[in-house]
Order: C-alpha cells, then structure tokens, then sequence
C-alpha cells in the first residue's frame, strides 16, 4: 500500500481567466495570476501569500509550487542526535552509493514517503539527484503519468522544498561532487544544523 502524501491537495478556486485562488489548508492561502507584464519577454505566472509580496514565475506550476512552499512548514527533524548522524554523514558523503542510500533514508523518515536518489551516468556518474519514483512523477500538464520521463509535481517541490530551503527543479535535485556538498544536503535532509566548520566548495565546470 502506497503511504498517504503528508500533504493534502490543495482546493483552487478560479477567480477570472488565468487567475485562481488556492487554499492549502490550515488557513493557508495563496493568489496565482498571469501578469501581462514581464521580464523575460512573456507574460509570466505570479504568487502571493499573506507572507509573500508578489513574486514572478515562469509558469503556473511552478507558482503553485513556490506558493505551496512558501504556506508550509518544514517536517521534524529525524529523531536522531547529531552525535548518531555524524559517523553515518561522514562515511556516506566519500561514497556515491552510499549517499544515496542515506539520502532516501533520511527522506523517508522525515516525510512518510519514498523518494527517488540515483546517481548521473558519463561524466556525470558521481553526481546524485533527488526525485520522486516514478509512480509520484507527472506530465506537463500536472497529471500522473507513472512513467519515468515524468516530473516531480508541485506538491513534490514544495515539500522536497521546504526540507532544502530552496524549490528543486521539476526534474529533480542535482548534488555536485565538490567537497562539503553531499554532506551539506545530508545533514539539511536530516533536519540538523551541519557542523559551523562545514566548508562548502563553489562549483567546478571543468
């Protein structure tokens, strides 16, 4: 049996073309409307909460996304000490195979659910991305697809968000190679502060 998404959807509400209001529970509400004004050479989608001014989108997933993001909290942080997590962190974050094991562990206990680690193929066999299995990805248009080439939908990035302080890709969350990064994600994932010394590389492209 497939365990329940720890969050419900949401209720949209059109309140005019291209124009919706969305409750996401709990007294959590959010405005999504297409501007005709835009910086990117189109009309993009915008988001409000009563936390949130205005803020753009290129699209009205990923304004429902970041909205959703933005209504939520984060879920509790796993009931381990840093002090259990740390031998686990540093023998996971030299080992792709190993990071990614944790990863989805470290997933799983916060949010109830399964997730998708996997590692890059090439050049990019030791990068690592977080998404959602494939029963979880949808199309374009927001609806499940169950098939690989799917996307995480906005319910996905909101709450992969929220644990990441930041909206993943719809494609998911790349993990680059330099030093600290993997172990920066893992201790986020966890829900605990990484060690004050963690040192965090800038990306290398060669």
């Amino acid at each position: 049996m497939t365990p329940a998404h720890p969050l419900p959807k949401p209720r949209v509400r059109s309140t005019g073309p291209n124009s919706y209001d969305v409750d996401f529970g709990s007294g959590k509400k959010a405005s999504i409307f297409k501007s005709s004004v835009s910086s990117l050479g189109q009309s993009d989608w915008i988001y409000e909460t009563p936390d949130l001014p205005q803020r753009p989108a290129y699209s009205q997933e990923q304004a429902l996304a970041a909205a959703w993001m933005g209504c939520i909290e984060a879920p509790a942080p796993v009931a381990m000490t840093p002090e259990e997590l740390a031998p686990l962190i540093s023998e996971a974050e030299g080992n792709a195979t190993t990071c990614a094991k944790l990863m989805r562990r470290l997933l799983k206990l916060r949010t109830g659910i399964d997730w998708s680690v996997t590692g890059g193929r090439g050049t990019a066999r030791s990068w690592l991305k977080i998404n959602v299995p494939k029963a979880r990805r949808v199309g374009s248009d927001g609806q499940p697809t169950g098939e690989s080439w799917g996307y995480m939908g906005a319910r996905d990035r909101a709450l992969l968000g929220v644990i990441l302080g930041e909206l993943p890709h719809y494609q998911g969350e790349s993990i680059r190679t330099e030093a600290g990064v993997r172990e920066w994600y893992l201790w986020r994932l966890s829900g605990h502060a990484a060690p004050a010394d963690l040192e965090v590389a800038e990306p290398s492209w060669d």
